[in-house]
This record gives C-alpha cells, sequence and structure tokens, in this order.
C-alpha cells in the first residue's frame, strides 16, 4: 500500500468525578456504499499533508487514516473544519477528532480554508450568502475533496459527516445546506446557523448543534462580542457587514436550532434534560420530536470561553458526543 508523502502518526457514562451523562443510543445499522477505490485503494494507515489546485486556487488539507483501512474495507469519513483564523492542526488539537478517529476506525479529513488568515465562506463576509448552494467555492472545494478521497481511499459513502467550531461551525451548517445528498449528519459549535428558507432541501440533514451559555465571542442571546464588533476586514468593521444584521447569526441560538428542527419538519417545542449533575454547571440537551432520520439536538453547557467543548473546559466530550451522533445517523437506505 502506498503513503501520500508524510509519516504517519500513529454517550455512556463519561468518567468525571461527580459528574454522571446519559448514555447514547446504539449505533444505526445499514450496509455500507463503498467508494470507487475500494478494492484498489492503496492509502496505508497514517497522516497526510496534500493540496490540490482547484479553479486556480490552491486548496490544502490534512487527512489521518485509521488502521482499520485495509482498502477494501469501507470506514467512515468526518470533515473537520477550523475556525477563523485557524488551520487544521489547530481544530485537531481542540477537538482531538483525528485521534479519536484513529481509535474508533474513521478518516478524518480537516481543509483549510482560505486566504492568509484562513476562513471559511468569505462570501458571507460581504453581502451575506443568498445562495447556499454548490456554487460557493469552499463548498465545490469540499465536494471535489469528498470525490478525491473516495477515489483514493476505501471510504464508505453512507457515512460521511461534517463537524466544526467557529467559523467552522459555521461552514458546517452551510454543508448541511448544500451537500445533502452526501453528508449524513453534522455537528457545528459555536456558532450553529439557520438559513430559513434559503436553505432548500431534498433530504433532511440530521443536525447536531452545541453552544457555550457563557461564550464570550459567540453569544447565547445572538451576535458577537465587541471584540469581534471592532474586528476590521479590508478596514471595514466587522459591526458594519451586513452579514451582521443577518438572523442566521443575530438570532438567539436556541431560535436557529429552533428553525432547523422546523425545516427538518420537527416539532416546534423541544424537551430538554440535564445530562450533568454535581460540581459543573449544568449541561442540557434539548432535542425535538423529528421524522426518522431528521433528528436535531442542541447541546447547552458552559464554559466561559470560546472553544470545543472538552471534558475539561465543559464538562463533556464534545468529540464523543459527535461521533456518536453521527454514528446514529447514516444516510438512509
Amino acid at each position: 500500500m502506498r503513503r501520500l508523502g508524510a509519516t504517519a502518526i500513529c454517550v455512556a457514562v463519561l468518567a468525571i468525578p461527580g459528574i454522571t451523562v446519559v448514555a447514547q443510543d446504539e449505533p444505526a445499522s445499514r450496509p455500507p456504499d463503498p467508494s470507487a477505490g475500494c478494492g484498489i485503494s492503496e492509502v496505508e494507515p497514517g497522516t497526510y499533508r496534500e493540496s490540490m489546485d482547484l479553479d486556480g486556487t490552491a486548496r490544502s488539507w490534512v487527512l489521518q487514516v485509521p488502521s482499520t483501512h485495509d482498502g477494501s474495507t469501507p470506514v467512515p469519513l468526518v470533515f473537520l473544519f477550523h475556525g477563523f483564523p485557524d488551520s487544521p492542526d489547530i481544530i485537531e488539537r481542540q477537538t482531538g477528532f483525528g485521534d479519536y478517529g484513529l481509535e474508533e476506525g474513521f478518516m478524518v479529513v480537516a481543509p483549510a480554508g482560505r486566504g492568509t488568515q484562513p476562513h471559511w465562506m468569505e462570501e458571507y463576509f460581504g453581502d451575506g450568502i443568498s445562495d447556499i448552494t454548490r456554487a460557493i467555492p469552499d463548498i465545490a472545494f469540499v465536494e471535489a475533496l469528498l470525490d478525491r478521497l473516495g477515489q483514493e481511499g476505501c471510504i464508505d459513502l453512507a457515512r460521511v459527516y461534517a463537524a466544526g467550531f467557529s467559523n467552522g461551525g459555521m461552514a458546517t451548517s452551510v454543508v448541511a445546506c448544500a451537500l445533502e445528498d452526501r453528508i449524513a449528519a453534522v455537528a457545528a459549535a459555536a456558532p450553529p446557523m439557520d438559513f430559513g428558507e434559503r436553505c432548500v432541501l431534498d433530504r433532511s440533514v440530521p443536525f447536531l448543534a452545541l453552544q457555550g451559555r457563557d461564550d464570550p465571542t459567540i453569544l447565547y442571546d445572538g451576535g458577537f462580542s465587541e471584540m469581534v464588533l471592532d474586528y476590521e476586514i479590508g478596514g471595514v468593521a466587522w459591526r458594519d457587514l451586513p452579514m451582521m444584521e443577518d438572523p442566521a447569526l443575530s438570532a438567539p441560538i436556541p431560535d436557529r436550532v429552533a428553525g432547523i428542527a422546523a425545516r427538518n419538519g420537527c416539532t416546534a417545542e423541544p424537551s430538554t434534560e440535564a445530562l450533568a449533575v454535581g460540581s459543573r454547571e449544568p449541561v442540557e440537551r434539548w432535542t425535538w420530536a423529528c421524522p426518522t432520520g431528521a433528528e436535531v439536538e442542541l447541546l447547552t453547557y458552559s464554559t466561559g470561553e470560546h472553544d470545543w467543548p472538552t471534558e475539561s473546559n465543559a464538562g463533556i466530550d464534545g468529540t464523543k458526543l459527535a461521533w456518536e451522533f453521527f454514528e446514529q445517523h447514516p444516510m438512509p437506505e
């Protein structure tokens, strides 16, 4: 089996004193959908850094391939989107998704955004996104990357997922609208976004939202902190950008997730349950009654930080919970 030119780097109850977390359901079962590379792939387990030219723009990514990838047995794939102005390496350190994939047997690809300060959905920083489709350059990149990984590796196309944090949470929310025929389920953290009628779906995508109630950057009640609003792009402060008036960013987090639930055909009112008790602030899970295969959940927690939720900062392992949500939601047969 070939290497891609890089060296290999090889919720039930959480073990946190005083905290008990309700277990997730068992993984859903359905036959895998092998990609074109199954049976012929020579990609070996390891970590790879690669790039491609897409419409004259160099796009790059970091791929982690687990030991379960033998070239013939399809493995799930998770897209992992970094925040602004971060990188694939930073989002991996924040979430540990790549290492978790190596343990659990799924691939993780962390693509890099555009620009010297890498970011996603550049169009949104102008007049806002009105056309949530494959026409967005970043979406074209994600789809081209999925095609390439499916040809070079052996991927289970029924189990392709997306997760992201901060600006990467925005990207994940767009992916849920633009690639509903290819992405089985998503997990968007700080912030999830609801694009309302701009999101036209042939299939409802299961959606897990994660948000800190006291996030000092992405505010639970909607909008951004003053520090973010004062940030300038091209000499223009963020507070003066049209995107700040968009309900996708200005609406309170619960309202956004309720909008996603409505889009997926769920009931209007969620049920809530406390997942954690003890020395930490409570973690709440909001669930809506949804059609099978269109489930929507919101996890809220307290960190006092703008960060992906971990056992140390929030009392929950957001990566593990996201993966358990993914396991329950492969593509419908």
